[in-house]
């Protein structure tokens, strides 16, 4: 994660700025793993009950690095080091948690945190 080397290398900032938003079956296009065609077919035939939420947590994850982003550079601005800092670990901490939920989504669970524990996330 990009968000750990920002308080020890504060430039990587730019670097964070610099990603964008991939759709899923974009992510699969410009992957090389052997079976990328198949994930872009199966995400078009996969169950509304399992798309919608993990298309949620993906929109959250964009949600919160754009969230992250804008805090992290206004700390680096101040030079609050235990900001940057702070900010740094929860959104890395956190886009790990979502980034596992939409795992688990991916591999079959119904279960996703709803909107309040979403919300809760981007307290930092």
């Amino acid at each position: 994660m990009l968000f750990d080397l920002v308080p020890d290398a504060p430039e990587c900032l730019e670097d964070c700025r610099a990603w964008a938003p991939k759709s899923y079956q974009d992510h699969f296009r410009q992957s090389s793993i052997a079976d990328r065609d198949l994930a872009i077919e199966a995400y078009d035939h996969a169950p509304t009950s399992f798309k919608q939420p993990f298309d949620q947590l993906v929109n959250e994850m964009n949600r919160l690095v754009g969230i992250s982003i804008e805090r992290l550079a206004a700390a680096l601005e101040r030079g609050d080091e235990v900001m940057i800092r702070t900010v740094a670990e929860t959104a890395s901490r956190n886009l790990q948690d979502l980034i596992g939920q939409a795992s688990a989504v991916i591999h079959g669970s119904d279960h996703v945190v709803d909107q309040a524990q979403i919300d809760a996330l981007m307290e930092f």
